[in-house]
């Protein structure tokens, strides 16, 4: 039995739908569908603190379906930076196109969140990765 076309249809819009909201928020694009990076929100190099190596001062926060992520989660890796800095992952939130937390961090729930709580505007896009000082938060 074959599917009727106005399911398939349906399905399609549906997903397509979707794809746009989870992009919108994660990976702007312009009409033909290629990224487009904004311009960053924070540009000036924090100083390092004299407790940079200290373990626990800083925690990597990627997410796994990030390629720009996932490179620093393997630099993570091969310095072996597990004693030093602690690795936080996100998810994507498909219905809101945001990064979140599976349980809040510095009490926040999603990336944005924690954006704001930076200090960014609040239509300022929250990507990651992100290293962020425990102790400033």
């Amino acid at each position: 039995m074959a599917i009727p076309p106005a399911v398939v249809r349906a399905a399609r819009t549906g997903w397509h739908w979707q794809w746009q909201q989870l992009m919108g928020g994660l990976g702007p694009a312009d009409a033909e569908g290629n990224y487009v990076r904004p311009a960053a929100a924070f540009r000036q190099r924090p100083p390092v603190p004299a407790n940079a190596t200290e373990p626990g001062g800083h925690v990597l926060i990627v997410g796994r379906s990030c390629p720009w992520a996932h490179r620093a989660w393997l630099v993570w890796l091969l310095r072996q930076l597990q004693g030093s800095i602690e690795l936080l992952t996100v998810e994507p939130d498909p219905e809101a196109g945001r990064w979140r937390f599976s349980e809040p961090f510095l009490g926040c729930s999603t990336l944005q969140e924690l954006y704001q709580r930076a200090g960014a505007d609040p239509g300022q896009r929250a990507t990651v990765p992100v290293l962020v000082e425990r102790a400033n938060g």
